[in-house]
């Protein structure tokens, strides 16, 4: 006879006895994969996935999310090992589509991406808001750093700086969202920028842009994410879908947990006054803010542009940023 094997809450650092359930990744009747996470939990320093070493069904669940674990208690429990229900060769009688059909396995980020947004489904209450952005800001920023012969910032750096910008103004951007409804905000703002990467996967690279943090080393940190040279880690509490290089006008983003919002930037086009204009589309977790907090971010989000613009709207300006980041090696 063949006993279950129990997933418990394991030696998690020097110090560290109990945590707090976060989330439980894999529910009763549910495949668990050899090393997938199966319960994800937070200590005092970090959150944490708690994997199964061996693969098998979920045949018991011992936790739910809030609940207070200590070093050793059960957390799941996983039956005998057998073949995985999607890799089974039976096909249903009548199920001619099936028959002889390709298959093809998803690479893993896509199916931690999949899992990330059933995850969410349940959890965020998604709200949407658009907001017309000026981009002649943008669009000057840019000539300026071409009139130098180098250095151009790309779109997505310069709207990722404002938005760290407008995060530290608002403060619930930088916030995660406990189980317990508790909010836990970050000193810097985490700011993961969706990147296509092969096999239509989603790569999120996380820039961390402190509170004093000018625009030189703000964009420095958004161009080594990247570029994929950053030790941000992968959390972040905003997401940001650039499109606008791709002439996409508008979308409607989707909020993953444990972030609370994604900001997506369409392409410019004419609007009503001389310059052009970008819809700039927010969804956010309804759970953490309300529709006047989220516009008022938008909202920064556009002054920090225009303000940026100013700033940094000559090459002798745009020098010195140079300079700056030089300085700071980093």
């Amino acid at each position: 006879m063949i006993e279950n094997f129990q997933v418990r809450v394991p030696q998690m650092g020097e110090g560290l006895q109990f945590a707090t359930v976060v989330r439980v990744l894999k529910g009763l009747g549910e495949w668990a994969a050899e090393d997938d996470d199966v319960v994800e939990v937070e200590t005092e320093k970090a959150i944490l996935g708690i994997s199964t070493p061996v693969a098998g069904t979920v045949c018991g669940v011992s936790c739910r999310p809030g609940d207070k674990v200590h070093v050793g208690d059960l957390l799941l429990e996983i039956g005998a090992k057998k073949a995985h229900p999607l890799r089974s060769t039976q096909v249903r009688k009548g199920d001619a589509a099936a028959i002889g059909a390709p298959r093809r396995t998803l690479p893993e980020k896509q199916l931690t991406l999949i899992r990330h947004m059933n995850e969410s489904r349940d959890i965020v209450i998604p709200a949407s808001m658009e907001f017309a952005v000026d981009w002649t800001p943008i669009d000057t920023i840019k000539r300026t750093g071409r009139a130098m012969g180098d250095g151009v910032p790309s779109a997505t750096e310069i709207i990722g700086w404002a938005a760290a910008r407008a995060m530290q103004r608002h403060e619930k951007f930088r916030a995660r969202l406990s189980p317990a409804n508790e909010l836990h905000i970050s000193a810097e703002s985490h700011i993961g920028i969706a990147v296509a990467a092969d096999d239509d996967v989603i790569d999120m690279r996380v820039a961390a842009i402190g509170a004093h943090d000018g625009w030189p080393v703000a964009c420095d940190r958004i161009r080594r994410a990247l570029s994929g040279d950053s030790t941000a880690g992968t959390y972040h509490s905003l997401a940001i879908s650039d499109m606008s290089s791709l002439q996409i006008t508008r979308a409607l983003p989707v909020v993953v947990y444990p972030a609370v919002a994604t900001l997506f930037v369409g392409a410019p086009g004419r609007g009503g006054g001389a310059g052009r204009s970008s819809a700039f589309v927010l969804t956010f977790d309804h759970r953490v803010m309300n529709g006047v907090y989220a516009a008022g971010f938008l909202k920064s989000v556009d002054a920090g542009l225009r303000h940026l613009a100013s700033e940094i709207s000559t090459p002798e300006r745009m020098k010195e940023n140079a300079a700056a980041v030089a300085k700071t090696g980093t």
